[in-house]
This record gives C-alpha cells, sequence and structure tokens, in this order.
C-alpha cells in the first residue's frame, strides 16, 4: 500500500491533484504566533479546496510538515498538509534546517509529526496559505522564517525607480488625454459588464497604454492616471501581478502625489502584506497623499481590508513602524489619526 489513500476515484490527473495523506491520529501541536508562508499553492489549489471542505465550518484548518527525503526535485522538500491534503511546501531556501529539526523532533515523539494551525486565503482563484507555530518546538529561531513573499521582492525591486528625481510635467496634450478619457470610459463599461469577453480587459489595456505613450512624449501630467488605468486594467488579468505592480509605481514615477497611484500599490502589496514592505511604500508617500494610505494601512493592520489577512502581531508592528516614521516626519496629521486608532482600540 503506498502513502497515499483515496485514488480510487477519477481520472487519474485529478486524484493526483486531490490526494490525500491520512493526517496523524495524535499530533504533537506547535502552534504559536510567527507566520509561516508556504510557496507553490497555486499548483494545489484543487486540493486545498478539498481541505475546506472537509474541515469543520468555521475552524481553523490543521496543518502537518512532512519531509519529503524522495522528493526527486529536493531531497530536503517539507510537505505541508491541510488536514490530509497537499497544499505545498516549506520554501526551498529554509527547507535542510526544517527538515533536520522536523526528524530530530519526529524521533523524540514516538514517530508524532508536528502540527500547527494554518489559514488559507484566497485571491480569485489562487490561494495563500498562512501557518501559525512555535519554532522554539523545533529547536528553530523566528527569523528563520522571515520569508518575503515574492510580491514585496517585485515591490522592492520597482521601488527604485523611485529613487529618481521627479520628470518635469508640464506639458497639455489635448489628443493624449482624449484618448485617457475614451479609455477609463472603455474600464467603466468593461468592469460593469459581466458577460465581458476574455479580450476585454487586454482591450481596455491597450487602450490606456496608448494614451500613457502620447501623454508622456509630451510630458502631460495625466500620464500618471493612464498609468493608474494600466494598473487597473490588469488587476484582472491572471499571472499580471508583476506587471500592475510596474504599472502602479510607473504612474508614481511621473506624479509622486497620485493617490489613485499609491492606492493601486498599496492594495497589491495587501494580497501579501510584509511589514517592512508596506513601511518602505509608507515612507515614500508625501505628505499630502498620505491620509488614504494610512486609512488603508491601518484597516490593514487590524484584519479589516478586503482581503483580513494580516495576523494581530503583524498588524502590531505595522503600526507601530507607521508611528515612527510619522514621528521621524513631524507628520502631525498621521500621528493623531494612529493615536485616535490606538484608544478606540484600547484594552480590546
Amino acid at each position: 500500500m503506498g502513502l497515499f489513500s483515496g485514488r480510487n476515484s477519477g481520472a487519474a490527473a485529478r486524484a493526483a491533484r486531490v490526494a490525500r495523506l491520512e493526517p496523524d491520529p495524535d499530533p504533537v501541536w506547535i502552534t504559536g504566533t510567527t507566520e509561516v508562508q508556504i510557496v507553490g499553492e497555486t499548483f494545489h489549489a484543487s486540493a486545498i479546496k478539498a481541505a475546506e471542505t472537509s474541515s469543520p465550518p468555521g475552524s481553523r484548518m490543521r496543518a502537518e510538515l512532512i519531509p519529503e527525503p524522495d522528493n526527486p526535485h529536493d531531497p530536503n522538500a517539507v510537505g505541508v498538509y491541510l488536514s490530509g491534503y497537499h497544499a505545498g511546501y516549506i520554501s526551498r531556501e529554509i527547507a535542510p534546517a526544517v527538515t533536520a529539526a522536523i526528524d530530530a523532533f519526529t524521533a523524540a515523539h514516538n514517530g508524532h509529526r508536528p502540527s500547527c494551525p494554518a489559514e488559507v486565503i484566497w485571491h480569485d482563484q489562487n490561494p495563500q496559505v498562512i501557518l501559525y507555530l512555535d519554532p522554539a518546538w523545533l529547536g528553530l529561531q523566528p527569523s528563520l522564517f522571515d520569508w518575503v513573499p515574492e510580491s514585496a521582492r517585485v515591490i522592492g525591486r520597482a521601488l527604485a525607480a523611485l529613487d529618481q528625481p521627479a520628470p518635469r510635467m508640464t506639458g497639455c496634450d489635448q489628443a493624449g488625454r482624449d484618448l485617457l478619457a475614451a479609455a477609463e470610459a472603455l474600464r467603466v463599461e468593461v468592469d460593469a459588464d459581466f458577460d465581458r469577453g476574455p479580450e476585454r480587459w487586454p482591450q481596455t489595456e491597450r487602450a490606456f497604454l496608448a494614451a500613457a505613450k502620447a501623454l508622456e512624449a509630451s510630458r502631460d501630467p495625466l500620464a500618471a492616471e493612464a498609468w493608474v488605468g494600466v494598473a487597473r486594467s490588469v488587476r484582472f488579468q491572471k499571472g499580471r501581478r508583476d506587471s500592475r505592480i510596474f504599472a502602479a509605481i510607473t504612474a508614481l514615477y511621473w506624479e509622486r502625489a497620485s493617490r489613485h497611484g499609491w492606492a493601486e500599490l498599496v492594495d497589491a502589496a495587501s494580497a501579501a502584506p510584509h511589514v517592512p514592505t508596506l513601511l518602505d511604500i509608507f515612507g515614500r508617500v508625501p505628505a499630502a497623499a498620505r491620509e488614504p494610505v494610512l486609512t488603508k494601512l491601518i484597516a490593514l493592520s487590524r484584519g479589516r481590508d478586503r482581503l483580513g489577512n494580516m495576523h494581530p502581531e503583524a498588524g502590531s508592528r505595522l503600526r507601530a513602524g507607521l508611528l515612527a516614521i510619522a514621528t521621524a516626519d513631524g507628520d502631525n496629521p498621521s500621528i493623531t489619526k494612529l493615536g485616535r486608532d490606538a484608544r478606540r482600540h484600547a484594552g480590546s
């Protein structure tokens, strides 16, 4: 009998996607507040859905960490299983240390595997899995799990464009502005059309790109709004996360105080919130554009954004960092807003 059970229904390909490992009947809980982001969830979306379906409503799912020494791609691989369903892997960079720690832990606990709570967050059709564990149980330091989401890495690299001097935008290109107005009208139309075809958003993107090209050439300040339109158009195109990030930052390159540009960038960063990246973004926002950005970040820190995916401990670190930046900048409106939020939640 093989490692997996439940392979006797459906086609082979589908069975592989939802193959189930019998959970350890007596796992050792290593629950804690350290957040661990796993990798490869997109390739296991069907299994993650199955895990959610099999879990009691309203309960947090149970994750098990299982080394895979026979993995043909990486003998140090550590699989993550939700309620027995394969959800992804521990990041390859830290897998060797985690594998050794789990092997020692399992041997010391009569063969029982380490287990911890897990949370699944869906971004359209793409799942994100977060584990909550105490690394001390494994003899590991929490810093080992300070993994930076790929989206945060992309944002960090792209933000370098804002270190360049802001270009002077003094032109007025009426033809380019007409293209922008037409592209925006198209965006509104496509956004409201629930029966839209797959080419409608790419068509809208091309319209905004044409407007952006014309407005950039004439140094018209509305070039920033054209790039915001590009970001909004690629938001709903699968696999275009990086394009959205670059479009938002291009908008900010042309106009550093673009509230719409900052809103798009913060929204993209919120999908996989990384506190240092969010603080880097906030520190770059001009005073005139900070209020809505701060509102969004406070809501994110309290788990009240549309995704609701920031752990309370990370939220506390984010608010402390925001206050430190506002204090260093002498940003009294932000200090006041953070103070009001703190008083509102005092004792909660």
